[in-house]
């Protein structure tokens, strides 16, 4: 092998990350709307805007009442802009924004491997598209389980990200920042906690999600055992790491290689069946 990536999902990754980068985007301009420009805290001056709590309901509050308000508004923002869904039918559905992601890089997995293994002689089913690969039951049931896991995933960095907004919201207040250091010290963190960490997010779960329709393409085909396809095989690839080239030349039953993949945060290993000559 000769590829730096042997899932071939870099334009999966990239598009799952952009999407990612984009409602975080639009939930910093909310921040900043509403503490900088509108000053719903009564940090300093007022200027009228659109998605922003009204100033007015925060005026004759306590300290601890504002921070329980702007968090309570910030919670909506959150949940209707990054999290887009919290019924619990419609994520294991795939009715959330980021299932489509989850589908596709698990699809991939499965009709790569059938290609794969036609390719070395292997009289694999050829499935070509989403809705072949969705009938068969060993799909259909395993996809769920991954919109799930995306989807906690997103959820608990948006509660860190949750948590640690209160305290940069609790020093604003008590110590007396302007408008526009609070708001830049909040989105600090929506940037920190929450961008960074979902667009990390986004990479390792399309890994995964290949790695699992990999897997379970193979076991449906009747292979036990796998070894690593790693990316640092190419000469000269600044992201080679000592956990990927701690794969080469293992093997691994089915269950073993279960959840391994990706090895670290933005892993680009796969799957490949030990094939009989």
């Amino acid at each position: 092998m000769t590829t730096t990536d042997p899932t071939r999902t870099r334009t999966l990754r990239g598009d799952f990350e952009a999407e990612v980068n984009k409602r975080f985007r639009a939930l910093k301009g909310d921040v900043r709307e509403a503490v900088e420009e509108l000053d719903v805290l009564h940090l300093g001056s007022q200027q009228a805007v659109n998605q922003a709590p009204n100033p007015r309901d925060f005026e004759f509050l306590s300290d601890s009442e504002k921070r329980q308000r702007f968090q309570a508004w910030l919670r909506e923002r959150i949940d209707e802009g990054i999290l887009e869904t919290t019924d619990e039918s419609a994520i294991r559905s795939g009715d959330a924004w980021h299932s489509q992601y989850v589908q596709k890089a698990y699809a991939k997995g499965v009709t790569d491997t059938g290609a794969n293994l036609r390719q070395a002689g292997v009289d694999a089913e050829k499935l070509d598209n989403l809705e072949q690969v969705f009938n068969q039951p060993i799909h259909s049931s395993k996809i769920e389980i991954l919109y799930t896991r995306a989807y906690d995933g997103l959820e608990g960095i948006t509660q860190e990200m949750d948590t640690q907004i209160s305290r940069e919201l609790s020093n604003a207040i008590s110590q007396g920042w302007n408008p526009r250091k609070a708001a830049s010290e909040l989105n600090d963190r929506v940037d920190a906690v929450g961008m960074n960490r979902a667009r990390t997010l986004a990479q390792t779960e399309i890994i995964h999600c290949h790695a699992e329709g990999t897997l379970d393409r193979l076991e449906s085909e009747g292979f036990t055992e796998v070894q690593a396809d790693v990316e640092h095989r190419t000469a000269g690839d600044n992201r080679v790491c000592p956990q990927c080239a701690s794969l080469q030349g293992n093997t691994y039953t089915i269950e073993e290689a279960r959840g391994r993949l990706p090895i670290h945060p933005r892993c680009r290993c796969a799957w490949v069946p030990i094939v009989d000559d």
